[in-house]
């Protein structure tokens, strides 16, 4: 009984502030409407992220290509470690 009380008084607040701020939450709407039209209209600015991201993740990929060709340039020496069984090192040269 207590428990829905409470829920009710919390009900009640939120709605008079939604009342309260009825010109407010009218207007936040509106926005939402124009910005959901713009989008709409203009569809390069859902489409122009998505290319920059297909050019940025090629990019990333080819750089790592790129990072493993140099990398496998130089020696690698495995040196027995207790505490890390697959240790690596690269001697890296000029």
């Amino acid at each position: 009984m207590v428990g829905g009380i409470a829920l009710a008084a919390v009900g009640a607040c939120f709605t008079c502030c939604v009342i309260c701020g009825y010109k407010h939450v009218k207007s936040a709407i509106e926005v939402i409407d124009a910005s959901a039209d713009f989008a709409n209209d203009n569809k390069r600015v859902i489409v122009v992220p998505v290319v920059y991201f297909v050019i940025m993740v090629i990019t990333f990929f080819v750089w790592l290509y790129s990072f493993a060709c140099v990398v496998s340039l130089n020696p690698i020496t495995s040196e027995p470690d207790s505490m890390i069984p697959q240790n690596r090192n690269i001697h890296w040269s000029g």
